[in-house]
């Protein structure tokens, strides 16, 4: 008796890990995909800060070039760093449209124009990060997902 009592705990214990674990990997790696769409979304944001600050020329004509290849030079940098701007401005709006589920503010942000406004970086970094505990407790263990309630 004693032993099949011990073969029937060993044999559920086995089942319930063999059903849990995966559960329970399969959660974890839901919820940080959700925090890797926010994570992405704020560095988005910090990149494009960054990049409205990129150079827009060299000020002292390097040695050896002439007014115009200095002006030619001052040309392509700036080109460059427009360039730039528009695509990290392209992809953080991309990542901002990732997390728009949880954060529905996101919606006007990437409709209001093709800019993110410098002085409300902040206002939307600290909504984002506001919003993310939420968002990770959208995803339950045994649940399906919930629309998060704003």
């Amino acid at each position: 008796m004693v032993q099949i009592s011990s073969a029937i705990i060993a044999a559920s214990v086995a089942i319930v890990v063999a059903f849990l674990t995966p559960t329970v990997t399969s959660l974890r790696a839901r919820r940080q995909a959700i925090h890797d769409k926010f994570d992405a979304a704020i560095a988005g944001l910090l990149l494009v800060q960054t990049a409205r600050h990129s150079p827009t020329g060299v000020a002292q004509q390097p040695s050896g070039y002439t007014t115009d290849k200095h002006h030619e030079l001052n040309l392509r940098i700036s080109e460059k760093g427009f360039n730039y701007y528009v695509d990290t401005t392209a992809s953080a709006k991309e990542a901002l449209a990732a997390i728009e589920r949880y954060v529905p503010e996101v919606r006007q942000w990437l409709l209001r124009s093709w800019e993110l406004p410098e002085e409300e970086e902040p206002r939307f970094r600290a909504t984002i990060e506001r919003r993310r505990a939420a968002a990770v407790k959208s995803e339950r263990l045994f649940r399906p997902r919930r629309r998060l309630q704003h």
